[in-house]
């Protein structure tokens, strides 16, 4: 390397460029002849940063602290390193330091609200958010970050000023466009969210979650040939992870008497609900194996049809593989994935505590739109008290203890996998679930089950109907209003009054 290309400016100006490899290589060699110069080594943990290796930007970075203790722009960027590695309570002390040595450094303030707010602190980072956009009006990071707050938190309205804000001043940033179309589809905004996910993909054909969320939206519109079609982009994402034997990838040929393994992917109501083409595969005359968690492996054993269910996929020898949520696409589906009957069965030991009425207010919490599918636990408490009924708990991790339970529900101490779901609720006469695995469940078991649906629901719901296809015995409970439960419940509690 010559003595040009190792001077930390050409060094800076290839960064700043995007040319991370060459920025990399000149910072290493200025680092070779000053090993402490805490400029070079912070450039060189941003560099880390960006190319994805958090522990090793942070060494970089700890070492450049060493050498200027308290440095207010190291700070910021050891909180934002913390961030990606999702340290968020480190992250949040590095970054209110840094504000303290740095209060006017609009950067740094909007990142410790991006820290506050996944942390839960949304009031904190709304705080930072409008202290930064008070100061400038025209922070494009602080609209955005504001914006997408506000999309979660239900104000559509704000979200979609802001981001519409964002993109006016950043026309050329396919994120903003995502961002704005997200959260126009959040609020069934319908017409411009497509309007501005097209945009993006205008601008970035590449765009990955661009791709996913129209993908959604033409899936929750009924576009189903356009939908499954775009929803592959789904593999493109860096965290799509998903076991695969050693043998090709179905691609819809001819699947007589081959052997084909359905590798099930993302959460278990997905498990559940796609399992269901397996029988169009068995339908072409295929043999067909389920792939599987362990937890759920017995109860999709029971797909009629389906050899075995496997938990590894080296235990057996297979034609063809196809993940599960490809499938309506390979199938070339042009409509809703619905089906006629139940195709899981709960095991013949149905006890006959649980006859009466399931009750599920929770989903995962850990589910990024949890916050807007699961009642609020005071809500559910008010509602649950108000009966004379008393509710079976299906709330997968909530306490079997009666003691720890909402007045009004009882606890089921036996519940160690999806099979006891399963056969709990074979025997009860009403399931009533927020969207999650445990109404997936029952639909595909048949049983009777009252889903209560948030404002914006998940694709697979549609936009109006109280009925669906994917379940026959299953009935639509909609918020007509963003976060209303209280009027869903009101008018579950009438339905329940029907059948009493």
């Amino acid at each position: 390397m010559t003595a040009v290309q190792a001077n930390p400016g050409a060094g800076l100006a290839a960064h700043q460029a995007g040319d991370l490899a060459t920025a990399a290589d000149i910072y290493d060699a200025c680092l070779k002849s000053d090993p402490g110069n805490p400029d070079l080594l912070h450039l060189r943990g941003l560099i880390y940063h960006q190319t994805g290796d958090q522990a090793a930007a942070l060494m970089s970075i700890d070492r450049a602290l060493a050498k200027a203790p308290g440095a207010p722009l190291f700070l910021g960027s050891r909180g934002v390193v913390l961030l990606a590695s999702g340290e968020l309570t480190a992250a949040c002390e590095a970054l209110e330091a840094a504000h303290q040595g740095r209060s006017d450094d609009l950067k740094i303030l909007t990142n410790l609200g991006l820290a506050k707010g996944r942390l839960g602190d949304f009031a904190a980072a709304r705080a930072c958010y409008d202290q930064a956009l008070a100061r400038d009006p025209h922070y494009v990071d602080a609209l955005i970050n504001r914006g997408n707050l506000l999309e979660r938190l239900d104000d559509i309205a704000g979200a979609v000023a802001d981001l519409t804000a964002a993109h006016e001043l950043a026309p050329d940033n396919p994120d903003i466009l995502n961002n704005l179309g997200f959260a126009c589809l959040s609020g069934n905004r319908t017409g411009e969210a497509r309007q501005a996910l097209t945009a993006a993909l205008t601008l970035s054909p590449a765009h990955v979650e661009t791709a996913v969320n129209l993908a959604h939206l033409d899936l929750l519109t009924g576009d189903y040939l356009a939908g499954w079609h775009g929803y592959e982009a789904r593999r493109r994402r860096t965290n799509w992870r998903v076991a695969s034997p050693d043998c090709p990838e179905w691609q819809g040929e001819d699947v007589r008497g081959r052997h084909v393994l359905v590798v099930c992917e993302q959460g278990y109501g997905d498990a559940i609900q796609f399992a269901r083409h397996a029988l169009d595969l068995l339908d072409r005359g295929a043999s067909v194996d389920l792939y599987a968690d362990a937890c759920i492996a017995d109860l999709l054993s029971t797909v009629p049809g389906v050899g075995k269910v496997v938990s590894d996929v080296s235990a057996g020898e297979w034609d063809f593989w196809a993940p599960a949520m490809s499938l309506p696409f390979q199938l070339g589906l042009d409509g809703p994935p619905g089906i006629a009957a139940a195709y899981l069965t709960a095991p013949r030991t149905v006890v006959a505590m649980t006859r009466g009425t399931g009750f599920c207010f929770q989903g995962n919490p850990r589910h990024r739109n949890d916050v807007r599918r699961s009642l609020p636990d005071d809500l559910a408490a008010a509602f649950l008290n108000s009966r004379d009924e008393l509710f079976v708990s299906l709330n997968r991790d909530i306490s079997s203890d009666d003691d720890q339970l909402p007045g009004g529900m009882r606890g089921r101490g036996d519940i160690k996998d999806f099979t006891d779901f399963a056969r709990i609720i074979a025997g009860l006469d009403l399931v009533i679930s927020v969207d999650t695995a445990v109404a997936h469940l029952a639909g595909a078991l048949g049983r009777p089950c009252w889903l209560l649906l948030p404002f914006s629901p998940d694709w697979r719901w549609g936009l109006a109907s109280e009925v669906t296809p994917l379940y026959p015995e299953m009935r639509l409970f909609r918020q007509t209003e963003p976060g209303d439960w209280q009027a869903v419940l009101a008018r579950v509690a009438t339905e329940l009054d029907k059948r009493s």
